[in-house]
């Protein structure tokens, strides 16, 4: 039995029901730019327009299905090193009919991941090392290793790992890391600075894919650059680090007291860069 509450609601003739499903037919009204708006189909998603017009819709195309963009979707990074290609067309058909049957008695136990890639790329090679059991081992001996350079070892590292060298005892001698980035092969990789300079690198220029994109560009140029101005605080933190360490970002990366917020030295140079210039 209902309360008077709710009969009074249901005589109520104010009262409106709900329109949820009418909310959900409601077209959505295109706020981007207005260039776009012109091309913009709104019957396909976002990513469909984005790459029919020639665009990125994610700056970042690690995640996600469509990870990979081209004929590399799903192929690792480290199949283009070149230590990894074989040029001779004759030598990698050798390899590849000889290393088929062991491929196939060891599937089942190495599984298929990038460990398991890494280790076929160091054995699956015409011209690997045999040990003195005879069986196939890497490419290239301890002594071979070190009388090569850095940069012949970077060449042979794919991208995103590193050679440990360790002595008899197993304490580690070297540590190389393939940064194609890095022209200084004595760096310390571990200085604090990591690849934060990256960003203050000018981007490689792309060719645009469709005419949609080069408008894009063409209008991009005569756009009037917006004005970033420090706040409060960074201009607080800037003087504080001037007057302390001048223009010494390595000493400012590690100074504890002053680097509460563990800046790290590329976000340390654009702060002080910022404050320079608004003071000029």
């Amino acid at each position: 039995m209902a309360n008077p509450r709710q009969r009074r609601k249901i005589k109520n003739p104010k009262l409106k029901r709900s329109r949820k499903v009418a909310k959900a037919k409601k077209k959505v009204s295109f706020k981007g730019y207005a260039y776009l708006k012109q091309h913009w189909n709104v019957s396909k998603s976002v990513t469909s327009n984005y790459s029919k017009l020639g665009l990125l819709s994610k700056l970042n195309q690690v995640s996600g299905s469509n990870s990979a963009l081209g004929s590399n979707q799903g192929k690792p990074s480290w199949l283009d090193v070149p230590s990894y290609k074989n040029t001779d067309e004759s030598q990698q058909n050798h390899s590849e009919s000889a290393t088929q049957s062991s491929k196939q008695n060891e599937s089942e136990n190495v599984s298929d991941t990038e460990f398991g890639e890494i280790e076929e790329l160091l054995t699956s090679h015409p011209t690997s090392k045999k040990n003195r059991k005879g069986d196939e081992d890497y490419m290239y001996t301890d002594s071979e290793l070190k009388n090569m350079s850095k940069s012949q070892i970077k060449k042979l590292i794919p991208k995103g790992f590193a050679l440990i060298q360790k002595d008899s005892s197993g304490n580690v001698e070297k540590v190389i890391i393939n940064d194609e980035n890095s022209d200084d092969d004595g760096e310390n990789p571990f200085n604090g600075g990591g690849t934060d300079e990256e960003d203050d690198l000018p981007a490689k220029p792309v060719a645009p894919k469709t005419q949609i994109a080069a408008e894009l560009e063409s209008l991009s140029k005569n756009a009037k650059k917006q004005e970033r101005w420090c706040s409060d605080g960074q201009i607080g933190f800037a003087q504080e680090m001037i007057n302390k360490h001048g223009l010494d970002y390595n000493a400012m990366f590690w100074d504890t007291k002053l680097n509460t917020q563990q800046h790290s030295v590329g976000q340390i140079k654009r702060i002080i860069s910022k404050f320079l210039s608004s003071m000029s």
